[in-house]
Parts: structure tokens; sequence; C-alpha cells
């Protein structure tokens, strides 16, 4: 292998695909929104746009309701990027799509990230509509992310998973919820192989 000249990872590829001005300056935030919330954005400033078909390894959304398009956002002076619709291991392409979105982050210099989606629920009093913070998850379908071979640039085999939900920002979220007047329940997801709610 030539040391001077690495390979180049689809990691690589899908990050020089996107547009300078995603590198910019690091957003204050990256957002990988599910099920009906790209309708959220639509009165922000968009500073660049790209469909999801247009970036190696991501590929077009198959998913009602899951936009597939990338956002580079102003929203208050504070750069924000967002990736309007989620993909999912069910649609039948592997991990790869679901962990691209996350790489592009971190190599845009995202910190903080924050993912939504529309699921269903096994409490009572929690209907549609309602908003809740995650607070940890349970793998119920027996599928793994971390199996197959180890890829250098995926990361360790054993990632830390002790603040996969962050306290701190589990806190600004209760914080501003109850300074909106929202209500918010808290729990635990549970994740399936879906598709399913």
């Amino acid at each position: 292998m030539d040391c001077h000249n690495p390979p180049t990872t689809l990691f690589d590829k899908a990050s020089q695909a996107l547009p300078p001005v995603f590198f910019e300056q690091p957003p204050a935030c990256g957002l990988i929104l599910g099920s009906g919330w790209s309708q959220t954005l639509a009165k922000r400033s968009v500073l660049a746009r790209m469909p999801y078909r247009d970036i190696p390894g991501l590929g077009a959304s198959t998913v009602i309701g899951h936009v597939g398009e990338l956002l580079l956002l102003d929203c208050g002076g504070r750069r924000v990027v967002a990736f309007c619709g989620r993909r999912h291991w069910y649609e039948g392409v592997g991990w790869t799509p679901v962990a691209v979105p996350v790489e592009l982050l971190r190599r845009t210099g995202t910190t903080r990230m924050q993912l939504t989606n529309a699921a269903g629920g096994v409490n009572l009093d929690v209907l549609p509509g309602d908003l809740l913070l995650i607070r940890d998850h349970i793998n119920t379908h027996g599928l793994n992310p971390l199996q197959g071979p180890v890829l250098p640039d995926w990361g360790p085999r054993f990632p830390d998973q002790t603040h996969v939900y962050t306290p701190a920002f589990a806190a600004t979220i209760r914080n501003c919820a109850a300074m909106h007047g929202i209500t918010l329940h808290e729990g635990i997801y549970a994740f399936t192989a879906g598709p399913c709610y």
C-alpha cells in the first residue's frame, strides 16, 4: 500500500461529495430527522442542499415521510446541518446508509447531534403526537451493527455506551419543554427490525 496515497474510503467519498460550504465552520448541531419532522425546518434560511442520492453510501430514501435531502441551515446566526429523513436497516441495504450521516456530521465538526423519529408505544398515557425524550434503548431484534469485520473508519469494536443519551442535553430539552409549556414524556426505546410502529 502507498503510504503517501492511502485508499479512499466510502466515508471519504461521501465527505468529498458535499459542497465546501458544509465545512466552512463547525455547525452548532446536527439533526437526523425521522418521519414528518423535515417540515419543521420550512421557514429556516437554507445555505445549501443536497439530495441523498448524490451522497455516496447514503442513497435515496425509500420511506414515505422521509424527504431524503441534506440541508445546511442558518438558524439565527448559527449553522445547523439537517438530514431530512433517516435511512433504516429494514430498507435492505445494510448499516452503511444508517452510519453515513453520523460520520458526515463528525467530519463537518459537529459535536452535538439530535435524532428524531415517529414511533408507537406501549404506555397508554403517551398519545399520538406527544413528544417523548428517550433515556435509553433496548435492542429487541438480535441484529447488531457491530457484527462483521472490524473497519477502522467505523470506530472501535466496542464503543463506549455510557452517555449515548447525553444527560446534559436531556436536561436542556426538559428545560425548553417546561419553558414553553410542552408536555414531554420520557421512556426507553425498544429497537425493532421494523418497519412497524
